[in-house]
């Protein structure tokens, strides 16, 4: 009679705290679901280009003010601003004799997210070539007019400065968003031409 009684209570425990929780669980499970589609102009159609782009607060030369502060003697060879979790984030990425350094920093508040160090163990592979003479080259702005301009109107929504062996100059991709259009174009970042793949 015990046992009966125990397991009875068990029972009626046990569904009450079922269906408490179920109370709490939401009904709609529906997600959205982002859909790419790329076709050879580099155009990709999603969900996320009709949301509004989160807003820029710290500058490019801040934030590589910052990377040179941590990494005193150090070269840039590559400089990303993007949209992580809803803000814009730079990614810096340079060299010195000894290491290979990286830093992330929120350009909405300036608060140095990450960085990294790995040993350089090929220190003859970088020259002044591999690296970004950011005084000498077309700025983001400009960059993205040039980019608009191509794409015949939309909005300049995230950046990629960088040098790569394939170009002898540094290249900019900027990613436009136009309604439900997203085009990346690469531009020669010292001769502005238009660069195709």
């Amino acid at each position: 009679m015990k046992k009966t009684l125990i397991i009875i209570t068990s029972l009626i425990i046990g569904i009450a705290i079922g269906l408490t929780i179920k109370e709490f669980l939401p009904t709609n499970h529906s997600y959205p679901v982002k859909k790419e589609k790329i076709s050879s102009i580099h155009k990709v159609s999603t969900t996320t280009a009709q949301e509004e782009a989160p807003i820029i607060k710290i500058s490019q030369n801040r934030a590589l003010k910052d990377f040179h502060r941590l990494y005193p003697n150090s070269k840039v060879t590559e400089i990303k601003l993007t949209i992580q979790h809803q803000s814009y984030i730079y990614d810096i990425v340079g060299y010195d004799t000894k290491k290979d350094c990286t830093i992330k920093i929120n350009a909405s508040t300036g608060e140095i997210l990450g960085q990294s160090t790995l040993r350089n163990e090929d220190q003859e592979a970088d020259t002044e070539e591999d690296t970004l003479q950011i005084n000498k080259l077309v700025s983001r702005k400009e960059a993205s007019q040039i980019a608009i301009q191509k794409v015949g109107g939309g909005e300049a929504r995230e950046w990629t400065l960088t040098v790569t062996p394939s170009h002898t100059n540094p290249i900019w991709t900027v990613k436009i968003v136009d309604h439900n259009e997203v085009t990346k174009v690469k531009i020669d970042a010292l001769s502005k031409d238009i660069i195709n793949n």
